[in-house]
Formats: C-alpha cells, sequence, structure tokens
C-alpha cells in the first residue's frame, strides 16, 4: 500500500475540508504542496475525485528549485539513513493531513461504511465494537433483546476459503460481513461470488459476505434483514418502543464503567465533556441517558448533544476521534431507573450504546421537572 493510501486508510473526503485546509482546484483535482524538512524538500498531494465516492491519491517530494522528484521516495532498492529521514517525515506529514480532509471513517472499506449507514438509517440500530483489543471489527445487534445478527470483521484474503492466490496476495485485508441464515440458504449462496464459509462463526448457521461490492448494497441489506429476523426472540419489545420519528430528537442509553472513568469528577470540572462517537445517527439536540454500571447499575445523568461528528484529540497519544459533545442536564438518584425497573422496560442490559426505549425516554423526562439538576454553569467556579 502506498503511503498515501495507508494515511487516508479511514478517511472520508470531503471537498469543502480540502480547500478550508488549503487545497488548490488544479485540472480538476485538488492540489496541496508545503515545505518538508525546514524546507529542504516540497511535499504535494494531489486529491481526484473518481466515480462515487472515491478519490484517487497521488503524492510526491520534490526538489524545491527544480521541482524535480525524489524518486528515492517510494524506490524500495533505495535504503540509507537519509532516504528513511525522508521517508518519516512524508509519512509525518501525511497522517497530520489526512484528519483536516474530512472526516474518519469506521472501516477501510467504502461498502463496509455505506451498509453501517444503511443499517442505522433504516434500522436504527448503530454498530459498536465489543472486541476491545480488535479494532476495525464490528457488531450489530437488535435493540430489544440484545442479539447478534450481522458481524463486519477484517480478514487476510488467505482466510476465505476457495480463493486462487499468490502467496503475497493471501496477506491482503478486506473486510466481511457475517450473517446468520438458514443451513440450505447458505449451502446454495456459497456457490455465488461473494459468499464464503462464515469466518471465525459456526459454518452451518452463519456465512460471510465479502463487502468489495461484489454484492449490491441493497441485496447485502436484503439479507441483513433476513438474519436480523432470524433472531428476534419470542419475547422481543415490539420495535415501536424503540423508535422515534424522523426528524424528532432521539433518545439514546450510553453505558459507562466507575472503574474505568470517573464521570462525576468529570461533569463536577465541566458540565459538558467530549465522548467518543461511534454511532454515527445520533445528532444534536439528542438526549443521552449515562447509566453508569456495576456496582451502580442504574441511570444516573441526562445529558443534550451540543456536536456531534466532531474530530477530537481526547488522548494526546493517538489520532483525532470522532466524538460527541455532552451538556448535563440533570441528575437521577440511583433508585429512580435501576437495572431491575430497566429490565421491566425491555432493556435486558446496556453493554454498548443503544436507543432508549419511548417509555424509559417519558419516565426520565418527567421526573426532570421535579428532580433537582445541581448542574453548574458552564465556567462557574
Amino acid at each position: 500500500m502506498d503511503f498515501e493510501d495507508l494515511a487516508f486508510e479511514r478517511v472520508r473526503i470531503a471537498p469543502g475540508a480540502l480547500t478550508a485546509r488549503g487545497f488548490k482546484v488544479a485540472g480538476g483535482s485538488f492540489v496541496l504542496a508545503e515545505p518538508l524538512l525546514s524546507g529542504r524538500f516540497l511535499a504535494r498531494l494531489t486529491i481526484t475525485a473518481e466515480a462515487g465516492e472515491e478519490f484517487r491519491l497521488e503524492g510526491c517530494v520534490l526538489d524545491p528549485e527544480t521541482l524535480e522528484e525524489y524518486r528515492p521516495l517510494k524506490n524500495p532498492e533505495y535504503a540509507g539513513s537519509f532516504v528513511e529521514q525522508v521517508r518519516e517525515a512524508y509519512r509525518g506529514w501525511l497522517a497530520g493531513l489526512a484528519p483536516d480532509c474530512g472526516s474518519r471513517a469506521l472501516f477501510a472499506l467504502p461498502q463496509s461504511n455505506r451498509l453501517t449507514a444503511l443499517i442505522e438509517q433504516q434500522l436504527g440500530e448503530g454498530v459498536t465494537n465489543p472486541f476491545h483489543d480488535s479494532p476495525g471489527c464490528g457488531v450489530f445487534r437488535r435493540a430489544d433483546n440484545l442479539k447478534w445478527y450481522a458481524v463486519l470483521l477484517p480478514v487476510k484474503l488467505g482466510k476465505l476459503k476457495g480463493l486462487n492466490m499468490t502467496q503475497d496476495q493471501a496477506e491482503l485485508l478486506t473486510e466481511v460481513l457475517n450473517l446468520k441464515l438458514p443451513p440450505p440458504q447458505i449451502t446454495a449462496l456459497l456457490k455465488e461470488p461473494g459468499f464464503y464459509p462464515a469466518y471465525h462463526m459456526n459454518h452451518q448457521h452463519w456465512v460471510s459476505v465479502r463487502l468489495d461490492d461484489t454484492l449490491g448494497d441493497e441485496r447485502v441489506l436484503a439479507l441483513v434483514r433476513q438474519s436480523r429476523d432470524l433472531v428476534a426472540g419470542a419475547a422481543s419489545v415490539p420495535k415501536t418502543a424503540f423508535s422515534t420519528p424522523l426528524g424528532v430528537p432521539q433518545a439514546w442509553l450510553l453505558p459507562a464503567r466507575p472503574d474505568l472513568f470517573d464521570v462525576e469528577a468529570a461533569f463536577r470540572r465541566d458540565p459538558e465533556l467530549w465522548w467518543h462517537q461511534h454511532v454515527t445517527s445520533i445528532k444534536p439536540g439528542d438526549t443521552v441517558y449515562i447509566y453508569m454500571s456495576a456496582p451502580i447499575r442504574a441511570v444516573i445523568y441526562g445529558c443534550v448533544v451540543l456536536k456531534s461528528h466532531e474530530l477530537v484529540k481526547q488522548d494526546p497519544t493517538r489520532e483525532p476521534e470522532r466524538s460527541m459533545l455532552l451538556r448535563l442536564q440533570r441528575r437521577y438518584p440511583r433508585e429512580l431507573m435501576g437495572a431491575e425497573r430497566l429490565k421491566g422496560l425491555g432493556v435486558a442490559g446496556v453493554r454498548s450504546l443503544r436507543r432508549a426505549p419511548a417509555p424509559l425516554h417519558e419516565i426520565l423526562a418527567q421526573a426532570g421537572e421535579q428532580a433537582q439538576a445541581s448542574v453548574p454553569k458552564k465556567g462557574a467556579p
């Protein structure tokens, strides 16, 4: 993978962001050139829009006087401390530039990101990643019974059975979506391009769909719906209890672990708090209820979303992450909305961000009118 593609692997490029960053439009492309290594070189990046949401990236390092390309940059036959210094400087320039050129995508492949957005829009269930040591994974689960119906995983091509390829090709990464389907249907699908025995899951009941646009979004989405229907339990809460009409602010349940993060101390320092945002459908004006896990096991905080989809560098050791800004509105007593009452409202557990059922939202909204918020004003001592 080229330097440019590696740096921009998870970036959804936005033309508006490019012009804001200083790119100039030239011949239908966006071009940016900036000094490198204290002006000893000139780094140049050209971004050209192609079909759909695809962009082609071409970069190089130039002599600032002659504009002659420094060819050792991408020639593996060249080695030595100076060449590595130039390469490292160029990588660092691209790494710092990429976050300014758009929003960070959750997944590497365009179809993976499109389907994630479609599932959120049409089914109202966002993707989460319970595998904290495996970035790039995503799980879709029903809001009513928390059962998984789709699992998005990065996988080396060599792990997919039935593909003929070289050893180098076998090491390349792709992404698959594991879906639960009836065994006879899986047998039939495995005869078609784009379907493989389920990676890391039961081959009899699950199948892997390669998300490289071999299959159209609509067909994959139809299979997603079928998989979701298969995991519906008899005791499921009707989906209408968890839905809100489009255009109306949504209500969400957000879990927090007291042993990992002191939410109370954070809100006492500042009633506005940046929080990592996994679900793209959260919008400003939505309500977020923060559920504190063991030993508290209750909804304690009610917040309003002030901003969403912002790239914020919360940890100086990591890249900027998509985040939302929460404003604390009120605190709730532990006994108001504990784990047992949540179960009675159809919420068996809060393991990841999820939509709040309408009855829960109504109860907490009414209680908030009577409860004392004890929320300091922004900027107050």
